[in-house]
């Protein structure tokens, strides 16, 4: 799936999906307001404020917003596309291309008891807007949602493969670093990623079969509700998922040779509560199929990423060379 900015040449596939949708939108009710709304979309094209989402050379998502007014003025996504996290890809989207970043991010929605509100209303508190004051808009009752600004952390993406080390290098950059909060990868259960390591390399290593929107909401909603300096991802994709890639300020990659990474996974999970069995199955599994995965990583996980560090380094110097670069 592609998400960019809408063009003229998309404007006849943007009204079919705007059409589709528009019992569900109050002004526009008429072939009249359709029309009017086209010329209304033409002129968000042209100022670069109508995002789109493309599958199969069809937009199934567009989302107009103001620059002038820090305002999410309207957003949609296809019925028989939903559930695929293209609202939060949209927005993620917006976000990286707000021009003000100090100011709230405002958008107007149905009124609490509205069916038709049940959806949009969850969605924005999700991804961390609260509510704000009742309006009408074309005659109808509505309100407005507003996403607090608060000083921007630096958000700091730390990688590395299984072993590598990551996970502790976090936790103790969490500890010496004021404001700061961490957020795991292990800790999701992402509703889409790729079953099979071994074939997803075979096939490409596309990193967007990640459906990443748990962690987005989560990352929106301490942006909203949280003051802090800085938050770290313990996030092996540096800047090759679309949906997560616009957050982050600072991607770190933790290059540790993989047999020390190895020895690191055999003494953490298999020494003391596995078979031999278990272990020996494990070691063939990573000579035939695992192992690619971690070169993958390597060979552009590595290289996408600002800063690369030794990861046979002791604890102390991984955290002193990396404090060294990001305060």
């Amino acid at each position: 799936m592609e998400i960019r900015f809408g063009k003229y040449e998309d404007l006849d596939s943007w009204m079919q999906l705007v059409k589709k949708v528009s019992w569900n939108f109050p002004g526009l009710e008429t072939d009249d307001a359709i029309e009017e709304h086209k010329n209304t979309v033409l002129k968000f094209m042209n100022r670069t404020s109508a995002i789109c989402a493309i599958e199969n050379n069809q937009i199934v998502g567009v989302l107009l917003f103001s620059n002038k007014n820090n305002m999410l003025c309207c957003m949609a996504v296809d019925p028989d596309y939903r559930r695929n996290s293209i609202a939060t890809k949209m927005f993620s989207f917006m976000i990286t291309t707000i021009a003000d970043t100090s100011k709230d991010i405002v958008v107007s929605t149905f009124r609490e008891g509205d069916p038709k509100g049940v959806a949009p209303r969850a969605f924005y508190k999700k991804i961390g807007f609260v509510e704000g004051e009742l309006t009408e808009e074309f005659g109808y009752p509505n309100q407005k949602f507003i996403l607090k600004v608060m000083k921007k952390p630096k958000i700091i993406a730390i990688a590395a493969v299984s072993g590598g080390g990551k996970t502790t290098i976090v936790n103790e950059l969490h500890k010496r670093l004021s404001l700061s909060k961490a957020i795991y990868f292990d800790d999701y259960d992402f509703e889409k990623y790729p079953e099979d390591f071994y074939e997803w390399v075979k096939n490409g290593a596309d990193y967007n079969e990640w459906n990443l929107g748990k962690m987005v909401r989560d990352i929106n909603d301490i942006l909203a509700h949280e003051q802090l300096n800085y938050i770290l991802l313990d996030y092996p994709f540096a800047y090759k998922n679309d949906m997560v890639t616009p957050y982050i300020d600072y991607s770190i990659f933790i290059n540790t040779p993989l047999d020390i990474a190895m020895a690191r996974r055999i003494v953490r999970d298999y020494v003391s509560n596995q078979s031999p069995e278990r272990l020996n199955a494990e070691l063939n599994y990573y000579l035939l199929h695992g192992r690619i995965a971690y070169l993958e990583m390597l060979n552009t996980v590595m290289p996408d990423s600002d800063y690369i560090i030794d990861g046979s380094l002791s604890i102390e110097e991984i955290v002193t060379k990396i404090l060294e670069k990001i305060e």
